[in-house]
């Protein structure tokens, strides 16, 4: 373990790593301890942990987790980063139901910072979902898990896929190369759908199926969803990458002008307004069907290829 921290439990685990809480003995500050174990991990999959750090490093921005420190040693890597105690964005979402969209822009919008900042810093993330965006203690949304970010730049081609099928975007799923920032527009296009009905768009048996649906690219958007916002998902959930909205695009649409980035509540509903909507028996199934298969099946990914994020 690092050295200077005490572990007081396991957060979450899976394939290679596992996340627990831990508290400097120095300062008392509550921090979460990512660790990897090296022991049978391929050399691609330490360069991408290492490329991790990297990126980690290079973002700092409110809305990104913090790395605060790293520690390697001949088993083992450590991450020491920001502790999010809300929780993940998923979870947020399955316990409270949809936002309402006062609550939505504000953090759709600190998304949407925390992405031009990384894209203009020549990074793409690649694997943005509700379960990789966490609530700190006052509600604010912060980007984690950089394992399969990657650079990008104008006119040069990715062609290894990665994320998860159901935020991943039309190229992804047809195994088309692609750039990058549009890969994460996309994403972005799911997320927001989510945080103002409480489901996905495409709502499909396996990965087989979501695929074909993402392809296909139509989906229902309720009555209650109002008008700019439903501008704004056209935007981003645009079939044609050239057709699509960038991030800077979404940033600048009518929905998200004059929006203050605020915190949202993290208490729970008792303390929140929710439409009827919000409680109505689909809402929030799909997104707790989600939750359930990563739990049971580890992150579903539409294809992983090899290492393309160093060169």
């Amino acid at each position: 373990m690092v050295p200077g921290y005490v572990v007081e439990k396991v957060l979450g685990e899976g394939g290679y790593a596992r996340v627990c809480l831990a508290t400097c003995k120095a300062t008392g500050q509550k921090v979460a301890i990512k660790t990897f174990n090296k022991d049978g991990v391929d050399p691609d999959h330490l360069k991408r942990i290492r490329f991790e750090i990297k990126v980690m490093k290079a973002l700092k921005h409110p809305n990104i987790v913090h790395l605060l420190n790293s520690h390697e040693t001949e088993s083992h890597i450590f991450l020491v980063m920001q502790y999010c105690s809300g929780g993940e964005l998923l979870q947020h979402l399955i316990k409270n139901g949809r936002m309402p969209e006062s609550e939505a822009k504000k953090t759709f919008k600190q998304i949407c910072l925390a992405v031009k900042f990384s894209h203009d810093s020549g990074f793409i993330h690649r694997d943005l979902k509700l379960d990789n965006i966490f609530l700190d203690e006052h509600g604010l949304a912060l980007i984690g898990d950089w394992g399969l970010s990657g650079k990008w730049r104008k006119g040069h081609y990715h062609t290894h896929i990665y994320g998860t099928c159901n935020f991943a975007s039309p190229e992804m799923v047809r195994e088309q190369d692609y750039v990058g920032p549009e890969v994460d527009a996309w994403s972005l296009g799911i997320i927001l759908y989510a945080l103002v009905t409480g489901t996905l768009p495409f709502n499909g048996k396996d990965d087989d199926d979501y695929a074909k649906l993402i392809a296909r690219g139509t989906f229902k958007m309720p009555d209650y969803v109002s008008q700019e916002c439903k501008s704004l998902l056209r935007c981003l959930l645009a079939i044609n990458s050239k057709d699509r909205a960038s991030v800077a695009d979404a940033v600048r649409h009518p929905f998200l002008q004059h929006v203050e980035c605020e915190p949202i509540p993290i208490s729970g509903p008792k303390n929140r307004r929710y439409s009827h909507e919000s409680s109505s028996p689909t809402s929030c199934g799909l997104l707790t069907v989600l939750f359930h298969r990563r739990h049971s099946h580890g992150h579903q990914k539409p294809h992983s290829g090899g290492q393309d994020v160093i060169a």
